[in-house]
């Protein structure tokens, strides 16, 4: 892509999970561990929101079945802490989430009932839990009303508010399909809010809050009185932090005719404008082909939305033409943008295939691109749709990015070529 030269920032890199671990004689398969977002405090520390069908040293999962894991790392790389978070019946972490004091919130899902709540029908219900900086549990609030809750994302508000974004469902067996949005109190987890939004087919993929407290949210599908005439067009929606009321819906429209594409990234800047990131696929396949292997079709969308209006101030569709696809935004305090995904081919020299398929890309803030950094140890993990490498930015501009390998970083082991959680660090 003209204007992009290569990048050697990597200040450090960890492998982290549960490979080296033998399995139990029943199951097949070591333990796997599946990375969903990655947030940074206000003291540059890096947090992993993950899941994992094992047990960290330290903690106990006698059914060998899914549970959350969130972990801490300081700015040198040094693992600070790890917590294991479970019913022992399957929890699935799907958002995490950090505040200026350091503070951890985190969304899951569970078949199961902690502490406090029941569950009788094991039905999968939202969960909700804030952590302190030092790993303590403050909180949690299991949403037993909802019944086949699905959470798909959380962020946190300037005033440490909480929003949660849940995909597709129904309240108490009432209300339509759609997406459903939660505000909490960030101190005490008390709901504040819950605003339903009807849709027979809009599914919320990802969400973000500006800093007047507005909801940004992607999804995929129409809503009424936003859809769209190409159903490849995923649809951004900004909707009012206060009321809950839809301030505007924005069609992102294909640059490829009869191209579908999908949106996996959003995050928003010092004025409030928009930056979504994904890709568009030149065939009937949507999204990701298989996990988080690009479609060889796939190239990276980027935008930038004007935050009154939603109208698009710049797009950018790029790739290498061997499959790329964005995953993750971010913007630092200059708001510059950085962008995460992965790639099967080269966008800079030295980079080379099949080694290097993560990359991380700087753009100035009107869209210009600056640097990639693309690295990989060849083996790059297939697992969930729309859940590829996650970047977040500290305050000095350093670049977080986390992902998932099935092989070994240099200095690590997988013997057992499970799939297995990095984070790396790479300076502005």
């Amino acid at each position: 892509m003209a204007g992009f030269h290569a990048e050697s920032t990597q200040q450090w890199v960890q492998q982290f999970g549960l490979g080296t671990i033998v399995p139990p004689a029943n199951t097949a398969l070591p333990a796997q561990n599946i990375l969903i977002g990655v947030a940074v405090d206000g003291q540059g520390n890096a947090i992993v929101g993950a899941y994992t069908d094992g047990a960290y040293p330290g903690f106990s999962d006698p059914q060998y079945s899914a549970e959350d894991v969130i972990a801490k790392f300081d700015p040198t790389g040094k693992q600070l802490w790890l917590q294991e978070i479970g019913t022992g019946q399957g929890d699935f972490l799907a958002g995490i989430a950090g505040d200026a004091q350091g503070d951890i919130f985190a969304t899951a899902n569970t078949a199961g009932a902690f502490p406090g709540y029941s569950n009788p029908s094991n039905t999968r219900q939202g969960v909700i839990f804030k952590l302190g900086p030092d790993g303590n549990m403050l909180w949690l609030q299991q949403l037993s009303a909802l019944s086949q809750a699905n959470p798909q994302s959380i962020a946190v508000t300037s005033s440490g508010d909480v929003i949660v974004g849940f995909q597709s469902l129904s309240l108490s067996g009432s209300s339509p399909d759609g997406f459903l949005l939660v505000h909490l109190d960030g101190a005490t987890g008390q709901t504040l809010m819950q605003q339903s939004y009807a849709s027979s087919n809009y599914t919320l993929l990802r969400l973000t809050v500006d800093s007047a407290g507005d909801v940004l949210v992607i999804g995929d599908g129409g809503l009424p009185g936003y859809t769209t005439t190409n159903p490849g067009a995923p649809l951004v929606v900004k909707i009012d932090g206060a009321t809950g009321n839809i301030l505007w819906g924005q069609a992102l429209a294909s640059y490829e005719a009869a191209a579908p594409m999908a949106l996996y990234g959003v995050a928003t800047d010092s004025q409030n404008d928009v930056l979504v990131g994904g890709a568009v696929v030149g065939s009937a396949q949507y999204g990701i082909s298989v996990g988080y292997i690009p479609a060889p079709e796939a190239t990276c969308i980027l935008a930038k939305l004007d935050g009154a209006t939603g109208n698009t101030v710049w797009v950018k569709q790029f790739g290498t033409g061997a499959g790329d696809e964005i995953y993750s935004v971010a913007v630092d305090t200059s708001d510059n943008v950085l962008a995460a995904g992965t790639t099967y081919g080269i966008f800079s020299s030295p980079f080379v295939q099949p080694q290097d398929l993560n990359f991380v890309m700087k753009f100035t803030p009107d869209g210009q691109d600056t640097w990639v950094q693309q690295f990989g140890n060849g083996l790059i993990v297939n697992s969930q749709t729309g859940v590829g490498p996650q970047v977040a930015v500290d305050s000095q501009g350093n670049a977080l990015m986390g992902g998932l390998t099935q092989g070994a970083f240099s200095g690590f082991s997988n013997p057992n070529n499970a799939t297995e959680m990095f984070l790396a660090k790479f300076g502005p």
